[in-house]
């Protein structure tokens, strides 16, 4: 048995051998559901039959032969034995993941980018320093320095003048950084004491003023580093005490 499909569009009709969903006619090019268009089955020898007695009829002698064509515009043409051509549907899905997967590497190629190029961001962002300090504990960021104050332990005594005395006094301070992360050193407030525990003097230091010039300065986690500052200015009375304070220099405006 034979399945005869016409095409909706301009009314070929064509033999189908294998069914599909869809089909695309090969005289108009028009693809169309197989739901949509008419279709009968018919033996396969008498098909074969019709098509050679309708071939028969219109053999015409050659002195006979019309100017116009056999086939006015509105009769079907007769039924191509070619099987009609079927058009698979491009998934949905598959489109959707293919869209989502472009996305997600795009995604990824902008946040390793952003992690990558930390210092021109900080540059021109420095309000970002406390995301890249959150992000940068769980992800690699290759020659990030952390910045927190928190991390220093400082330590501090007076050494007195060979002539002056305590008059005119050096501060010798220990920092060390007590984390477990490389950190930035940071800006120094120095105050020294009287004996009742007033201040005489204050300073306020970054690392380049108290013997750390390079930027960043950076203290790798669990190291120390010493340095001497020294007051060149006579004190009112002798200094009794010294305080060291580390503090960033957001909070100063630097």
């Amino acid at each position: 048995m034979a399945e005869v499909i016409k095409c909706p569009a301009c009314g070929a009709l064509w033999r189908v051998k294998d069914a599909a969903p869809e089909y695309r006619c090969g005289a108009c090019g028009r693809i169309f559901a197989a739901e949509t268009a008419e279709s009968v089955v018919v033996p396969d020898r008498k098909l074969d039959e019709a098509m050679l007695e309708k071939a028969k009829r219109t053999v015409l002698p050659e002195d006979n032969v019309p100017d116009v064509p056999l086939l006015a515009d509105d009769t079907p043409p007769a039924a191509d034995p070619r099987a009609a051509v079927y058009v698979p549907k491009r998934s949905p899905v598959r489109s959707f993941l293919l869209a989502v997967l472009v996305l997600i590497l795009l995604a990824v190629a902008c946040a390793s980018a952003f992690l990558m190029m930390h210092g021109f961001v900080l540059a021109q962002a420095p309000f970002l320093r406390p995301v890249y300090e959150n992000v940068c504990t769980k992800l690699p960021c290759p020659g990030f320095v952390w910045a927190d104050v928190k991390a220093f332990r400082a330590e501090a005594s007076l050494e007195a003048d060979a002539q002056a005395g305590l008059l005119r006094p050096t501060a010798r301070v220990t920092l060390t950084n007590a984390s477990a992360l490389p950190q930035q050193l940071p800006v120094l407030e120095i105050k020294l004491l009287d004996p009742a525990g007033d201040t005489l003097a204050s300073r306020v230091l970054e690392p380049a003023e108290y013997g750390f010039p390079q930027k960043p300065a950076v203290l790798p986690a669990g190291e120390s580093v010493s340095t001497a500052i020294a007051f060149k200015e006579a004190l009112p009375h002798e200094a009794a005490g010294i305080t060291v304070r580390p503090i960033s220099a957001d909070s100063l405006g630097l």
